[in-house]
């Protein structure tokens, strides 16, 4: 699946695979995608420069 846009360095699905979350570096975001319906659910502004998303035991919480 393409988004239009889009473009990052590091990327996680959710433990469920129903998301995936990709770190933005250039714009300091991490986007979280809905991996079912295709689609942008939310852009989340982060700290500086963002390399990566990875996510927690239980696919709740990426970091």
């Amino acid at each position: 699946m393409l988004i239009p846009g889009l473009l990052g360095t590091g990327r996680s699905f959710t433990a469920d695979g129903k998301q995936f979350w990709v770190a933005n570096r250039g714009r300091d975001t991490v986007t979280v995608v809905d991996a079912v319906r295709g689609g942008v659910v939310a852009d989340l502004q982060v700290g500086e420069g963002p390399s990566k998303v990875v996510m927690s035991p239980d696919g709740r919480t990426g970091v």
